[in-house]
């Protein structure tokens, strides 16, 4: 991705976070976009980015991310609204890219949803990741999938995540 784009659209994300946290979410959503469903990655729109850094007189970080999309048909279900499997993808990604200003290498440990209701094809939906707690083993976040126009919970979630476990060295 070039230089140029990452940085322009860094600028068309409001919110504190400084402009490489802005500039590390496009680069996830571009790296994620070649991989499972990337197609659906290149239709989600970052619009907020906060984060809050440990410093003297704070005692926790904290970061939410904003983003928005349209849902489709290819994210539909038999009954025309948005497939769970779908908003659970979005769920994973979004609360993942928002641990990216503060950890990069870390693995899902448990991802939970509820589904409050349909998200009918058509409709725009903000997905709203916020983190809950950044502990030396365990990252944890929560999510929740809201209507645009109606701002009615639709779908919310916690996703919790870990570094990697160390595979042992050879005797």
């Amino acid at each position: 991705m070039p230089v140029a784009d990452l940085e322009a659209k860094a600028k068309g994300v409001a919110g504190t976070a400084t402009r490489e946290e802005k500039e590390t979410v496009f680069l996830w959503l571009h790296g994620l976009s070649r991989g499972f469903s990337g197609e659906l990655l290149q239709r989600v729109i970052p619009i907020r980015y906060d984060t809050e850094h440990g410093r003297e007189g704070v005692q926790r970080e904290s970061g939410t991310l904003v983003c928005e999309m349209t849902v489709e048909e290819d994210m539909a279900n038999g009954y025309n609204n948005m497939h769970g499997g779908c908003s659970a993808y979005l769920v994973d990604v979004c609360t993942s890219i928002c641990l990216s200003a503060f950890s990069q290498n870390h693995v899902s440990l448990s991802l939970n949803l509820e589904y409050h209701q349909p998200i009918p094809v058509g409709t725009t939906i903000e997905i709203v990741s916020m983190i809950r707690a950044l502990g030396k083993r365990v990252l944890s976040t929560r999510c929740e999938i809201i209507h645009k126009e109606k701002r009615t919970l639709l779908v919310s979630g916690s996703h919790v995540k870990m570094p990697p476990s160390q595979l042992p060295s050879k005797l």
